[in-house]
This record gives structure tokens, C-alpha cells and sequence, in this order.
């Protein structure tokens, strides 16, 4: 995934026009609400937690919205990232919902090195929105009493990510 950001020639994509973001958000909250129908966070519906994270990250972008809504789609339902991109999404929110996700044979130690790889990639825009995301995702875990053995790994992870941000000025979103 890396290198298709150089290919494309731009670390920063042409972002979405308000008729796109309309769209493109009410059909995020839309996957995110059926893809996560009768799911909990806690005894909440699980939608309590997509909105909370979208909600924290609206003052950034309606782009870092969309990719709220959509963080945890992959993997609690059977959508992938090919039916994300034949929805339309553009290639930066699918790229920025993909580094969300964490894949099984990753720890999430590393999981969350992916997020503040040093080599230039994590310049690109979808790292930024997929940083943004899961720092409004620890803080909501965090807030809302997350179990106990999750709670330093949660804490060290938003540590991690806010020490990169603070380094590198990479958690700036347009």
C-alpha cells in the first residue's frame, strides 16, 4: 500500500466536494449501522461508540468522519476493502480504514507501529486520518472503562501515537 501513494503522485489527495461529503458520510453511518446491527459496546448498541469516535474527530474533517464511521467495519462484519471501494469510497478512506484494522497475524504493539512507520508513508494522507481516527478510538475506550487488561495497552498506544504526532506535526488533518 506504501508505494501506490508515490505512484499516485500526491501525498495529499483532491478531497471530497460538499455534495461528495454529504454523501459519502450518510453512507458510512449507513454501513457502519447495518454492519454493526445488534452488536454492544458494553450495554450499549455499538453505534454509541462509532458516533462518540466520529463525533470527536468532526472539528478535523468530514473526510476523518466518514473514516470514523467506518473504523471498525472490516473487522466486526463481512465487508472488505474491495466492497468499501465498489461503494465509491475514495481510495484514501479505504486506504486510511484498511490501516485501522488490524490483521490477525499482527500484535498490536505493531499493529500500532503501522500507524507511525517513519519512512515517509506515514506523511500520506490516509495515515493522518487513520492516526486521528484511532487516537478519538483510544480516548472513547479510555473514557468509557475499557477492561482492565486493555487499559495500558490502550494507554500506551495513545502515548505512542501522541509522541509521533508531536514529532513529526503528523497529526494534522486538513
Amino acid at each position: 500500500m506504501k508505494s501506490d501513494y508515490y505512484l499516485k503522485g500526491t501525498l495529499t489527495p483532491q478531497l471530497l466536494t460538499d455534495a461528495g461529503r454529504e454523501h459519502f458520510l450518510a453512507l458510512a453511518e449507513r454501513l457502519a449501522a447495518d454492519a454493526h446491527a445488534g452488536q454492544k459496546y458494553g450495554v450499549f448498541p455499538y453505534m454509541y461508540h462509532v458516533h462518540g469516535v466520529a463525533a470527536a474527530v468532526a472539528n478535523r474533517s468530514a473526510e476523518a468522519m466518514i473514516v470514523a464511521f467506518l473504523h471498525d467495519i472490516l473487522e466486526d462484519s463481512d465487508l472488505t476493502e474491495e466492497g468499501l471501494r465498489a461503494h465509491g469510497f475514495p481510495w484514501y478512506i479505504v486506504d486510511a480504514v484498511v490501516l485501522l484494522t488490524r490483521p490477525d497475524d499482527l500484535t498490536y504493539a505493531d499493529y500500532i507501529g503501522r500507524l507511525i512507520e517513519r519512512d515517509g508513508a506515514s506523511a500520506a494522507y490516509p495515515y493522518q486520518l487513520a492516526r486521528a481516527v484511532k487516537v478519538a478510538d483510544l480516548q472513547f475506550n479510555l473514557r468509557h472503562n475499557p477492561p482492565t487488561a486493555r487499559m495500558s495497552r490502550y494507554h500506551n498506544a495513545l502515548e505512542r501515537i501522541n509522541e509521533f504526532n508531536a514529532a513529526t506535526m503528523g497529526g494534522l488533518v486538513p
